[in-house]
């Protein structure tokens, strides 16, 4: 069995200090939230997606934490009232 990590459960911290303790714990992999409810601490969508370089960079430091991406996401509210349709 595989368990990870919602990053946003620890957006007050820094993604370095995010993957120590995901690792630490012995988790296999992280769940990176990429905006629209979350305010996506942890990654730059635009950055990664304008430059290799820095997607590589960011693969990077979650693999020499020895985990995995298990998903992006970019959830919302979809029980509130007034944004929750869209």
């Amino acid at each position: 069995m595989e368990i990870g990590l919602i990053n946003d459960s620890l957006s007050s911290r820094s993604f370095d200090e995010v993957l120590e303790i995901a690792a630490g714990l012995g988790l296999s992999s992280i769940e990176l939230p990429t905006g629209n409810w979350s305010e996506a601490p942890h990654i730059n969508l635009d950055a990664l997606l304008d430059n290799e370089a820095e997607r590589a960079a960011f693969m990077g430091r979650i693999a020499d934490a020895g985990l995995g991406i298990s998903a992006l996401n970019a959830n919302g509210n979809q029980l509130h009232p007034v944004s929750g349709p869209q």
